[in-house]
C-alpha cells in the first residue's frame, strides 16, 4: 500500500483545519460576520470532507476506496494556498482595524475638543423636553451637571421661565412645519437662582415615517449681549424721553415769550386776561387754574382768568384766604403745607398758588392744579408755574403802569375828569361818528360863577374842593357814553353822543339845578351855593367841525354870563349867524374861553 497519498491526505485535513481557525478569527478581528461566515463554511465543509476520507482509511465507516494521489495533492496545495492567503489577510485586515480605531480616537479627540471651544453647549434633544448633553460647558450655563440630565431627573424644559413657553413652543411648532430649523432665544432659571438669556439653534431630525427622533442643536448664553441691548433700548428710550421733554419745554418756551408778545401789546387788562387763558391752556394742556388779580382799595382777589374747565369756587375772596398771597411765597398742599388754601375748590395733592409779584408790589396769585395721580409734582412742572407767573406778573405790571401813565395823561389829577389832551382826540372822533351815522351830537359847556370868590373867601384849598365835588358829581350823573372833560380852570365841557340840541339843553338844565342844590363842606363849613353859566351847542344846528362846535358854545356861555349868570343859553345856529337880528345883543368879544367870574 502506497502511504503517501494518506500522508498528504493528513497534511491536508490539518491545513483546511488550520484556516478554518484562521477564518474565525479573521471574522472575529475584523467583526465582518456576514462576510466571513460562508468562507468559514465552505472550508468546514471540505474539512469534513477530509475527515470522512481519513475515516475511511482507517477503517471507520464506509469501505476505504484509497485516496487519489493526484486529488489529494490538489487539495493539499489549495488547503495550504488557502492558508497562505489567510496568513496574508489577516494582518492586512488587523492593519485596518487599527487604522479604523486610531481614526475613530482622533475624531472623538477633535469633537472633544471642538465640544470644549466652541462657545455653546452641544446637545441632543427628544420631544419630550429632555436632554443628553456631551460636555461639561453645561453646568457652566444652567448651573446643573450633564449626568442630571442624561438621567433624566431634569429636563431641559423644566428650567424655562413661564412666561416664555409660548414663544418656545410657537418657534418649535413653526418650525417643525417648515424646514425643520429654528432658532429662538428665551429666558432660563439658573441653578443659582439667577436669569441667564439662552440662545438655541436646532434642527429638527425625523424618522421615514416623519415622526421626531430627536433634536440636534447647540445652546449659547446671550445674556450679556441681551442686558446690553436692553441697556440700549433703555437708553433710547431715555433719550427719546428727554428729546419729547427738551421739544416740548421748547414749545412752552415759544408760548411763553408769544403771550408775553402779546401782552405787551395789549391796551386794556381785560384784553390781557383773555390773552392769559388762551396761552394758559396751550401750555397746561392736561392742567386747570386761575388767575387771581388783587383789586385795590378793596383789597380784595377777583378771578379774571381762568382755563382747563376750572370752576371757581367764588369770583371774589378776601385775600388773606390764600396761603401764598399772605405768605408771599409758594403755596401747595404737601407736608409742609397740610391745609389747602380757602379758595381750592376740591382738596386735592396737586395744587400751587404762585404769587405774583412784580416792582415790590403784589398783583396778585397764579392758582395751578392738575387731575394727575402723581402723589408730588415734579420739579420741572413747578419751575413752569412759577416761570409762568414771573412772565405774567411783570406784563400786567407793565400794562398797569401804561393805564396809570395814560390814565394821568387824559385825566385832570384834581377831578378824576378827562383834560383838554382827551378833548380834543374824543371830539374829534365823536363827531367823524355823529356825521357817519347821520346822528345828532350834544355839547355842553360850563364855567362856575363866581369862582374866584371861593379863591379869595375860604382859600385855593376851597376851591380846589369846589372842582373835585363838582367833577365827582358829574361823574355819577353823566351817561357813560358821555365825555366829561375838565376844558380849563373852572370851565367844563360835556360831550353827549346822539343827543340832540333840545335834549341836550334839557340836559344842561337838569345839571345846573342840580349843582345848585349841592352842599360843599369845606374844614366842616358850607362855602355856600355854586352856580353855573352854560352854553349848549350840537350838530348839525351848529355845524359839524370841533372849531365851530367849542366856538359857537363859548359865545353861548359868555351871552349867559352877560345876561346874569346861572343859566343856560343856546349856541345861535349857522342860519342865525348868516342872518343876524337887530334886536339880539351883540355877543361878546370872541378868543375868552376861561377863567371868567
Amino acid at each position: 500500500m502506497n502511504i503517501l497519498p494518506y500522508i498528504i491526505l493528513t497534511t491536508s485535513i490539518i491545513l483546511q483545519f488550520i484556516a478554518t481557525f484562521m477564518a474565525i478569527r479573521l471574522i472575529w478581528v475584523t467583526g465582518k460576520i456576514s462576510a466571513w461566515v460562508v468562507t468559514a463554511l465552505a472550508i468546514s465543509l471540505m474539512a469534513l470532507r477530509r475527515c470522512s476520507t481519513l475515516l475511511d482509511w482507517l477503517g471507520v465507516g464506509l469501505q476505504p476506496l484509497g485516496p487519489n494521489l493526484l486529488t489529494e495533492i490538489i487539495a493539499l496545495t489549495s488547503s495550504g494556498l488557502m492558508v497562505i492567503g489567510l496568513s496574508m489577510i489577516g494582518p492586512i485586515f488587523r492593519n485596518f482595524r487599527r487604522l479604523s480605531e486610531e481614526n475613530l480616537s482622533q475624531s472623538e479627540q477633535k469633537y472633544s475638543l471642538l465640544a470644549r471651544h466652541v462657545p455653546g453647549v452641544i446637545f441632543k434633544g427628544y420631544s419630550d423636553g429632555a436632554a443628553d448633553f456631551f460636555d461639561d460647558k453645561v453646568a457652566e450655563l444652567v448651573g446643573y451637571q450633564k449626568e442630571i440630565f442624561n438621567s433624566r431627573r431634569i429636563k431641559w424644559t423644566d428650567l424655562l421661565l413661564e412666561e416664555d413657553l409660548p414663544y418656545a413652543k410657537a418657534t418649535f411648532v413653526k418650525a417643525l412645519k417648515t424646514n425643520r430649523f429654528y432658532v429662538r432665544e428665551y429666558r432660563i432659571k439658573h441653578g443659582a437662582g439667577k436669569i441667564v438669556w439662552v440662545q438655541e439653534r436646532s434642527q429638527i431630525i425625523c424618522d421615514n415615517s416623519g415622526n421626531i427622533d430627536h433634536i440636534s442643536g447647540v445652546f449659547f448664553d446671550v445674556t450679556v449681549r441681551r442686558e446690553a441691548e436692553e441697556a440700549l433700548q433703555h437708553s433710547k428710550e431715555e433719550l427719546t424721553s428727554w428729546v419729547q421733554e427738551l421739544e416740548k419745554r421748547n414749545q412752552e418756551l415759544t408760548l411763553l415769550s408769544e403771550m408775553g408778545d402779546m401782552l405787551q401789546s395789549c391796551a386794556k387788562a381785560e384784553e390781557a386776561y383773555k390773552i392769559i387763558s388762551s396761552f394758559l391752556k396751550q401750555i397746561f394742556q392736561e392742567d386747570a387754574g386761575a388767575l387771581l388779580m388783587l383789586e385795590t382799595p378793596a383789597n380784595l382777589l377777583r378771578a379774571v382768568s381762568v382755563w382747563g374747565g376750572y370752576t371757581v369756587k367764588e369770583e371774589v375772596i378776601p385775600r388773606e384766604q390764600c396761603w401764598a398771597f399772605r405768605t408771599g411765597r409758594l403755596y401747595g398742599a404737601s407736608a409742609y403745607h397740610p391745609d389747602i388754601c380757602d379758595h381750592q375748590k376740591d382738596d386735592t395733592d396737586n395744587f400751587l398758588c404762585v404769587p405774583m409779584m412784580a416792582q415790590g408790589e403784589a398783583l396778585g396769585v397764579l392758582h395751578w392744579q392738575t387731575p394727575s395721580a402723581q402723589t408730588a409734582l415734579p420739579d420741572s412742572k413747578k419751575r413752569l408755574v412759577v416761570t409762568v407767573a414771573e412772565h405774567m406778573a411783570l406784563a400786567l405790571a407793565n400794562l398797569k403802569l401804561r393805564d396809570t401813565l395814560h390814565h394821568q395823561s387824559i385825566r385832570d389829577s384834581l377831578t378824576g375828569l378827562y383834560n383838554r389832551r382827551h378833548l380834543d382826540e374824543a371830539l374829534t372822533l365823536e363827531i367823524y361818528r355823529a356825521t357817519r351815522n347821520n346822528q345828532p351830537l350834544g355839547l355842553i359847556l360850563f364855567d362856575i360863577d363866581h369862582f374866584k370868590k371861593f379863591n379869595d373867601t375860604f382859600g385855593h384849598d376851597a376851591g380846589d374842593t369846589v372842582l373835585r365835588e363838582l367833577g365827582e358829581f358829574l361823574q355819577e350823573r353823566t351817561r357813560k357814553t358821555d365825555v366829561v372833560c375838565r376844558y380849563g380852570g373852572e370851565e367844563f365841557l360835556i360831550i353827549m353822543p346822539a343827543a340832540s340840541l333840545e335834549t341836550t339843553t334839557q340836559r344842561a338844565e337838569q345839571l345846573r339845578e342840580q349843582i345848585k342844590l349841592l352842599n360843599i363842606m369845606h374844614q366842616g363849613k358850607s362855602i355856600g351855593k355854586v352856580t353855573i353859566s352854560v352854553g349848549v351847542t350840537a350838530i348839525p344846528e351848529n355845524g359839524n367841525s370841533a372849531k365851530t362846535l367849542i366856538k359857537i358854545a363859548d359865545e353861548a356861555l359868555y351871552q349867559a354870563k352877560a345876561e346874569g349868570r346861572d343859566r343856560t343859553v343856546r349856541g345861535q345856529s349857522m342860519e342865525d349867524k348868516m342872518e343876524p337880528k337887530g334886536d339880539l345883543k351883540s355877543p361878546l368879544p370872541l378868543g375868552l374861553t376861561c377863567g371868567h367870574t
